[in-house]
């Protein structure tokens, strides 16, 4: 009896022996910016369209969800789906066993989403390669043979690799969570009968897939994705194939051995090693970040061009990186990225060389026609396309104001989507160090030429404020502020600022653009709004950035 397939389901059928799945696909209803739900989780957006091109490439089975939102029903959790989805199990059952009948094994492949702006296809079995060993964790089992992944993973690595595409095991997600449904596929992952029945006569070969946003937006990087898939892949497309001979025959060698691992018995859980040395020392602990970070900000009036870009430590285990562009009016272009035990976050990079620091950056970037999206986020990545960008700035330092930032004279070129801008300013470095931590604050900072600027927070709390003039002849450190914002429809969107700076005259500073963001702290979410600006300073025009962040009330 075929499973009767509910709306906002797609079920294809091929005839490889190839069963792709989709299970975040589904969108959630825009959110309400002023009372966000707590918790709030992205879906896979992308992840229908790469899935239905490889189906149809590969000739494949596919089974795609685009009507339940992950909020509701997690269809990759196995415990929901049996509790609240029972038909995508019955769905999965039902086409995998048609692929076995036919072609007496199937590969099940999960189509996921991780919303990384690297060039990243990240490969989960049930564990993560450390020294060329395959680590799981205690009491499971991988989700895919030996044979498969000296095999079929194997090639599907090194096409990834031939088209400058990572394609690690388990950096990120390793999918060795039980309740994770590809462990559905592994010899007692799952208390449905017909689940543990094809796991332990081993007639299936899972894995999933993380694909992070170039392989799956609109852009030259999907469609070499989807190259490399079929080139990993395509035998399997061939009448009569015999599925242990073609992994066997797709065998690529690998730097090192692949093999199944266990924790020492009083290691943690991430201290884990190889097999052959299980039970003993030495253990692998997992990687350190070692990134010093470094920020860099600037507005470039003649171009038009507007610049946020950071490395720093996002976990003790992490190292990450962002880079925001401002390309006149509400456009903008996104990079985020987040790399384990590594200095830098390729393709950004950061180099200190004595008072000199440069910043480069050269590869696949998202654009955006309008940066209020970014309120909500899985709206924007719904709205954007992927281009190539190629940034090259050197800063060179004019003076400093420690525990504020460094003032600076910028110089370089921006190439981004075949439009060229050359880069000649005053920024700052080191202002990351200002930004919200979760209170509500206004950091800004204006440069007003030859070597004249300010930077400063100001708590609205009002117990911090910190502020440095900065002139030809040193730093001043300003003592009482006091600030003045006019909301643009409500107060979390600022229309200007004035800012009073002890004797000095009245700053005023008028927005340019305006990017808007919900980022989590401890207590919720705060609301923060930044961008470019146009600051006036007792009639001397400058230009530099502003950042506003207010806690979003309950």
């Amino acid at each position: 009896m075929v499973p009767k397939v509910p709306d906002g389901c797609e079920v294809r059928r091929g005839n490889a022996p190839i069963l792709l799945i989709a299970p975040h696909g589904g969108r959630r209803p825009p959110i309400d910016p002023l009372a966000p739900p707590a918790n709030l989780r992205v879906n896979d957006v992308y992840t229908p369209e790469v899935t239905r091109d490889l189906a149809r490439g590969l000739d494949a089975s596919a089974i795609i969800n685009t009507g339940v939102d992950r909020n509701l029903i997690d269809l990759n959790r196995a415990s929901q789906v049996r509790r609240l989805a029972p038909w995508f199990l019955d769905l999965i059952a039902e086409e995998a066993t048609r692929l076995i009948d036919r072609h007496g094994r199937a590969e099940v492949i999960f189509i996921h989403g991780w919303n990384n702006g690297q060039i990243k296809c990240d490969i989960g079995v049930g564990g993560s390669e450390r020294s060329g060993a395959l680590v799981v964790p205690p009491n499971r089992t991988p989700s895919a043979s030996d044979a498969y992944l000296r095999g079929r993973v194997a090639a599907l690595r090194e096409a990834c690799r031939l088209r400058g595409i990572a394609a690690p095991l388990g950096e990120k997600y390793p999918a060795s969570h039980p309740n994770n449904l590809v462990q559905s596929f592994a010899p007692g992952g799952s208390p449905d009968p017909r689940f543990e029945r094809l796991a332990r006569e081993r007639r299936v070969e899972a894995m999933q897939i993380e694909l992070t946003l170039p392989l799956r937006s609109p852009g030259p990087w999907r469609g070499r994705f989807h190259e490399a898939m079929l080139e990993a892949f395509g035998g399997a497309t061939r009448a009569g194939a015999n599925p242990d001979r073609m992994w066997a025959a797709a065998a690529h060698p690998l730097e090192a051995p692949i093999r199944s691992g266990a924790p020492t018995a009083t290691a943690a859980p991430e201290s884990l090693q190889p097999a052959s040395n299980r039970g003993a020392p030495p253990t692998l602990p997992p990687p350190t970040a070692t990134a010093a970070p470094e920020s860099l900000q600037l507005y470039d009036p003649a171009s038009g061009i507007g610049l946020f870009a950071g490395v720093g430590r996002m976990s003790p285990r992490t190292t990450g990186g962002r880079l925001l562009l401002f390309l006149g009016g509400q456009r903008i272009a996104l990079f985020t990225g987040e790399e384990a035990g590594a200095s830098g976050v390729p393709p950004l990079h950061f180099e200190r060389r004595d008072r000199t620091l440069a910043l480069r950056f050269q590869g696949p970037i998202l654009v955006i026609a309008d940066a209020a999206e970014y309120l909500d986020l899985e709206a924007a990545l719904a709205a954007s396309v992927t281009v190539e960008a190629d940034l090259a700035v050197d800063f060179d330092e004019i003076d400093s104001a420690r525990g504020s930032a460094t003032l600076g004279r910028a110089r370089g070129e921006l190439s981004i989507d075949g439009q060229f801008h050359r880069i000649g300013t005053e920024g700052f470095s080191d202002v990351a160090s200002l930004r919200s931590a979760g209170a509500g604050q206004t950091m800004l900072a204006a440069s007003f030429g030859a070597g004249r600027a300010v930077v400063g927070r100001i708590s609205h709390a009002g117990e911090a404020r910190t502020a440095a003039h900065f002139t030809p002849g040193g730093v001043e450190m300003l003592g009482e502020t006091r600030l003045s914002v006019v909301a643009d429809g409500d107060d979390y969107t600022p229309a200007s600022f004035e800012w009073r700076l002890a004797e000095h005259p009245l700053l005023r500073a008028e927005p340019l653009s305006r990017m808007a963001i919900l980022r989590s702290s401890p207590h919720g979410y705060v609301r923060v709004a930044f961008g470019v600006a146009r600051f006036d300073w007792g009639g001397d025009l400058g230009f530099g950035l502003y950042e506003h962040a207010l806690p979003v009330r309950p």
